[in-house]
């Protein structure tokens, strides 16, 4: 018994044929062909598309103290995307922003400490942008920075390069 199987693709038809009997050739004992069709649809997410980071930017060096912008830009303009810092999810937090506006996703850090040194990705699944920041330094004045202290002014908001800051959009 012979048999195959065709490979779906997308909206086409998948077959399934067997051959009973014992010869395909003229004869008293000609073989039967049958066949078992169906529809099938394969459904899948639009490709999202991380625009390349131009190299200028892939690296970030900062004095500690002084604010640190990445931002990377996506298609469609609802893409999904995380934020990962040495691998690990970026949860934004009173010190650090994630902002979504239009095809510009942005990673907002207000005032950087050496902690916040580290690569971080722009991560759509299939296609990223990733970036290199490096805090060194100390804070002006020789002033502390207390991480994790309650919400202030300066709270971490989107900011639009050039624009200032805009109304926060922050990405759960």
């Amino acid at each position: 018994m012979d048999s195959a199987t065709s490979h779906p693709s997308p909206g086409a038809f998948s077959c399934q044929y067997r051959t009973a009997g014992t010869t395909l050739a003229t004869g008293p004992r000609v073989g039967r062909l049958e066949a078992k069709c169906r529809r099938v649809l394969v459904l899948s997410a639009p490709q999202v598309h991380v625009t390349p980071v131009p190299e200028a930017q892939q690296l970030q060096e900062v004095l500690a103290g002084l604010p640190v912008l990445l931002e990377c830009q996506v298609s469609p303009p609802d893409a999904p995307i995380r934020w990962l810092k040495d691998g690990e999810a970026v949860v934004p937090t009173n010190v650090l922003a994630v902002c979504s506006e239009g095809c510009s996703r942005r990673l907002h850090i207000p005032t950087a400490a050496p902690s916040d040194s580290g690569t971080y990705t722009c991560n759509a699944g299939d296609d990223a942008a990733s970036f290199r920041v490096i805090v060194s330094g100390e804070l002006p004045g020789g002033a502390v920075l207390l991480r994790g202290s309650p919400p202030t002014a300066a709270e971490p908001s989107c900011v639009s390069p050039g624009r200032g800051t805009s109304e926060d959009r922050r990405l759960q």
